[in-house]
């Protein structure tokens, strides 16, 4: 060796005794001989110190410095980095090896790209051959090159895995010593301990180089690499690792002020501390369960703070969620004074739901509330908000909507959020733990039947039932939704009517009695063109029926398309039903030309499959024109109306005959023409606004939460059953089979048993009822 090493290999050693030998023999067959070899022992208890020494005695470029005490590899690395004489560094921990150019070929680079920092491969090696492929590929170099102030958000780059090994690269010697500078030199760090110091060492480089070559060998499953979680001193242990980088922060605030992109460092910095914190929950996740589980999750929170917690599992452990909610105090109930509000949704387009949302708005500013409207993405139509009610837009990644929402409600001094968007995502369910950790509850709005998940055949509802119990209220459309999600454990459940629509309110001021049809009756549907849930063709069918007996009618469709069928789509089947002569396909219309529209027609058509509270049907009896629909009979509009005729669903046979029934004379049309508006009119009196406000102080009336009765149950399996049986046919191509429905008729057979034996519960059925539907599914399936 020269006296003037020009690398220095650090080496943090303790009770390596297995493995030490040939980590030093790998410096030894190094290409580069003028290099030293640094070995700080760590205070070992094995025989590590002997094998280092017998070693020395043959290579004198190989020094040994003893630690009087174990103070981790941390302080390990910086007595030698403190201690070495050549202008660049390596490091090499005990239990693994280096290829033997290493040196050479990093030094070689870091010289001809004049690079104070050099990447490099690295080859996992495993007793079973079986390397981790992802963790194998994370730590290979993705930039040839890089500059500062580009070096930290390329090599930690915000959203993704922090890989902060010490080993993967060659440093310029005055990169790390500039890093351990201000770090207190007592700490003693036992897991996670290099990253800190990659982190402030690459903050603070000037020029980055990498090579693909692989240059160091990572033995997987020795030391604490690929160990499980065991008991909760294990996981301690493991917690430990979120120690390194949240001690930094300081020195990470004092490098991001020089920086020309401080925002971008400090964000690099918190999503690597998230990441590892993620991974310490990720642990508790998959290798714990029951009391243990729970145990390390508060030992886990405690450590980082429930804020912190929440945003590392949203950012990169989204497994993580169901283990949290559970582990999460539901809001209670308080005699607090809420006075800021914040209202959810995606949007503020055209939409039932947008429409409740902005008269909810308008009814609690008008309370004297502050209103706060928070929307994923802004709409392009103009919207009349009251005086005092903004729009905050909440967008980025998930971290960044998580974030932005805690932002709104500090900025709006919110004290409750009321979030209309959880039917159809499971994001929600984030925002309201977030929320909740600091202090601030949620009430859910479901804008749909509770049977919505199963028409869709997903698993939402085993989502919301887990879930739910994270909102202050879950806000349902009728009884029946009611009885649904208290027999699913869901008890914090109530109801409320939507309200009536501006278009309704008018209707009731200014239309007149509507005549009998002296010539062609005037039908009309609007809302958004759909296939699955509108079933927008069966009106198309319907008018086909209606023409096959000699009713003479105009169909007029209103609405813009949908994802999912669109108004060409439409024509097609007008002229395969051969009905052009008899419907009209308007498109979007205003709600002046609606109301004129309106005006014109004599009675509404409906071929829904499934519907939360639709507005149209309310705003068609204020207009004083009956509803011909297919029967959705969970529907609070449904209830002794007097002004609508409910047929079978999907038969439009069954719906031209109610059609022209409804028309048969001027009594029988005058009769569901009064009944219509007579029913709009009692909506009309019901004070929404007033049960709105209640909900919000707690004291909404019990019978807005009634228990579940017998006749609920038998409801909710006929529906259950329907939804489930049409899932089946569309997954198996088929339009009727035999066996499915004995299958179904079997088990429906049981239920009766069940519910009308002297040992019935309610919770039996709605508990009983999903298992055996997926059990007959499935043994049809295999046959």
């Amino acid at each position: 060796m020269s006296s003037s090493p020009r690398v220095s290999i650090v080496m943090p050693l303790f009770n390596d005794e297995e493995f030490v030998a040939k980590a030093l023999k790998s410096c030894l067959a190094q290409t580069l001989t003028d290099i030293e070899i640094i070995c700080v022992d760590d205070s070992s208890t094995d025989a590590t110190v002997e094998i280092v020494e017998e070693t020395r005695r043959k290579d004198a470029r190989i020094r040994l410095i003893r630690q009087p005490e174990n103070r981790s590899a941390f302080q390990a690395r910086r007595v030698g980095i403190e201690a070495a004489t050549a202008p660049y560094i390596l490091f090499l921990d005990g239990d693994d090896e280096l290829a033997p150019n290493a040196a050479s070929v990093t030094l070689r680079k870091a010289a001809s790209a004049k690079a104070d920092v050099v990447g490099f491969g690295v080859d996992i090696v495993t007793a079973d051959s079986r390397a981790p492929r992802r963790f194998e590929a994370a730590l290979q170099p993705k930039f040839g090159e890089l500059s500062a102030p580009n070096i930290i958000p390329a090599l930690f780059p915000v959203g993704e895995e922090a890989n902060g090994h010490l080993w993967r690269y060659l440093f310029e010697r005055s990169l790390l010593t500039k890093a351990y500078e201000d770090v207190d030199p007592h700490l003693s760090f036992y897991r996670a301990n290099d990253l800190p110091i990659t982190f402030l060492a690459l903050a603070n480089a000037t020029r980055y180089v990498s090579t693909g070559e692989r240059l160091y060998r990572y033995h997987f499953r020795r030391g604490t690499s690929g160990h499980v979680t065991e008991s909760v001193e294990r996981f301690a242990f493991l917690l430990n690792g979120v120690d390194p980088i949240t001690s930094i922060a300081s020195q990470v605030e004092e490098v991001a002020a020089k920086s020309p992109d401080p925002e971008t460092l400090q964000r690099c910095y918190q999503s690597a501390r998230l990441h590892l914190i993620a991974s310490v929950l990720r642990s508790c996740v998959r290798e714990t369960s029951g009391s243990l589980q729970r145990s390390c999750l508060a030992l886990l929170e405690a450590r980082v703070g429930k804020l912190d917690l929440i945003r590392a599992a949203v950012a990169f452990c989204g497994e993580a969620l169901g283990p949290l909610s559970l582990a999460t105090e539901g809001p209670l109930d308080s005699t607090s004074d809420r006075r800021s509000v914040l209202l959810h949704t995606a949007h503020l387009d055209t939409g039932g739901l947008q429409s409740v949302l902005l008269a909810q708005a308008a009814a609690l500013s008008a309370a004297g509330y502050k209103v706060t409207i928070a929307v994923l993405r802004h709409t392009t139509r103009e919207i009349d908000l009251p005086a005092g009610v903004t729009i905050e837009l909440v967008g980025g990644d998930a971290l960044d909507r998580v974030n932005r929402w805690l932002e709104i409600c500090r900025d709006h001094s919110v004290d409750v959020i009321i979030d209309h968007h959880i039917l159809y995502n499971e994001n929600w369910a984030w925002r309201a733990l977030a929320a909740l950790s600091v202090g601030i509850p949620t009430i859910g709005w479901i804008h749909n039947f509770a049977l919505r998940p199963i028409f869709d055949a997903n698993q939402r509802t085993s989502f919301l039932t887990a879930h739910l119990r994270l909102l202050l209220r879950v806000v349902t459309l009728s009884p029946s939704d009611v009885a649904f999600w208290k027999l699913r454990g869901v008890d914090n459940v109530v109801y409320l009517p939507n309200p009536l629509s501006p278009l309704a309110l008018d209707a009731l001021r200014t239309a007149h009695e509507r005549p009998y049809p002296l010539g062609r009756v005037e039908l009309v549907w609007w809302g958004r063109l759909d296939g699955p849930t509108k079933q927008v063709l069966d009106l198309v069918a319907t008018a086909r029926e209606l023409k096959a007996r000699g009713v003479d009618f105009r169909l007029r469709i209103i609405g813009p398309d949908s994802k999912n069928l669109t108004a060409d789509s439409v024509r097609r089947a007008i002229s395969g039903h051969g009905v052009d002569e008899h419907v009209e396909l308007l498109g979007e219309r205003t709600a002046l030309e609606l109301a004129t529209l309106l005006a014109d027609a004599h009675a509404l058509m409906s071929t829904s499959a499934i519907e939360g509270s639709p507005l149209t049907l309310l705003e068609a009896q204020a207009f004083g024109l009956p509803i011909v629909m297919y029967d959705l009979p969970w529907l609070t509009t449904a209830q002794h109306n007097g002004g609508m005729i409910r047929t079978p669903p999907n038969s439009p046979v069954a719906l031209a005959d109610a059609i022209r029934d409804a028309f048969r004379n001027t009594e029988r049309y005058q009769e569901l023409s009064n009944a219509a508006r007579d029913f709009a009119r009692t909506a009309a009196a019901v004070d929404v606004d007033a049960l709105t406000i209640a909900l919000l102080n707690d004291t909404l009336p019990a019978l807005y939460s009634p228990d579940p009765t017998l006749a609920d149950s038998r409801l909710l399996i006929d529906w259950l059953v329907r939804f489930s049986e049409m899932n089946y046919q569309k997954d198996s191509g088929i339009s009727n089979n035999g066996a499915m429905r004995r299958e179904l008729d079997r088990t429906r057979r049981r239920l009766e048993q069940i519910s009308e034996g002297p040992s019935f519960r309610v919770g039996r059925v709605i508990t009983y009822l999903p298992r055996k539907m997926s059990e007959a599914i499935r043994r049809l399936r295999a046959r």
